[in-house]
């Protein structure tokens, strides 16, 4: 279903990621380079030996400020289970042509004018170890900054293409999102209006279509891992990967902007440097339940 189209594509994260599509995060980099990060994940608990140990070691490999690949290695009770090395995320152009994540693949499609126009959505058979497509979608460039996302029964450039499900956003000059809805009977027009608020590429702000309104507060830590999504995507195409959250507000909990919220920065801790970009984090959770403790460090590496 769409929803969980949208929803997975925005948390990629994680992830994740230019007046056109490809280049608004250039703004957001200004004139910081990252060249990498790595992530430690190390988790303590008890087992028939005494005290586990599960780590996994995370290192990307960042290229032109933009994700590239990840080298990986599992360590179990100190025994490594070897090094994986993938290579997710690819370039045509200096557009991002395909993302790939686990058993997710997604082949991105632009118009001569960057604009994103058509994504193909495929997952990997557990049986066949090929890839199967889950979903296509178009996307449909009007007036005003105003674009309609459809889920379609056949690739986007098929004329025989049926809609199946449309929402629609609305940009400001600025590649944020400011009002988004559905659009059930494909009429051209938002069933409902969701309306959405920015101080510095901080979402601050939403007005739901019911009335209600939601505001969020931010720290002055950036999020690197946000930064790095807008400079991969693109930060317009990034935001319409969004599109299915904008138009339905199914929860609250979303994080699209470039600074961290409050919550967030007082739950790890953060070495910080004097740019807002931050150096190191870090996180541990503990269990007292199962005595198991889990800690994350994340450290990102920057050009002198």
């Amino acid at each position: 279903m769409i929803k969980q189209f949208f929803w997975g594509v925005s948390l990629c994260l994680i992830s994740l990621s230019c007046d056109h599509d490809s280049q608004e995060g250039s703004a957001h980099s200004s004139n910081v380079q990252m060249t990498g990060y790595k992530i430690n994940y190390l988790s303590t608990f008890p087992d028939t030996n005494g005290a586990g140990t599960y780590q996994k070691i995370t290192i990307g490999n960042i290229l032109d400020n933009k994700f590239f690949s990840e080298d990986s290695e599992v360590i179990y009770n100190g025994v490594s289970q070897g090094v994986q090395t993938h290579q997710n995320y690819f370039y045509s152009n200096n557009l991002l042509s395909t993302r790939k994540a686990d058993d997710d693949k997604k082949d991105f499609f632009y118009d001569g004018n960057q604009n994103l126009i058509g994504l193909n959505w495929a997952k990997l058979g557990q049986n066949d170890g090929t890839y199967h497509l889950l979903a296509n979608y178009r996307f449909s460039h009007h007036p005003n900054n105003i674009v309609f996302v459809e889920r379609i029964s056949l690739p986007y450039n098929d004329p025989a293409a049926e809609i199946q499900r449309r929402c629609i956003v609305q940009f400001d000059s600025n590649d944020n999102i400011i009002k988004a809805g559905t659009d059930a009977d494909l009429n051209g027009v938002m069933d409902n209006e969701n309306l959405f608020f920015y101080t510095n590429d901080n979402l601050t702000s939403i007005q739901k279509s019911n009335g209600e309104v939601l505001t969020f507060e931010y720290s002055n830590v950036i999020n690197n891992f946000m930064v790095l999504n807008y400079n991969s995507y693109g930060k317009k195409v990034y935001r319409l990967m969004c599109s299915e959250w904008h138009s339905m507000l199914y929860n609250n909990d979303f994080e699209n902007s470039k600074n961290l919220k409050n919550q967030e920065a007082s739950d790890a801790t953060y070495e910080v440097l004097s740019n807002g970009y931050y150096k190191k984090k870090t996180k541990t959770m503990v269990f007292p339940e199962n005595q198991a403790q889990n800690t994350t460090t994340t450290e990102f590496f920057f050009q002198e």
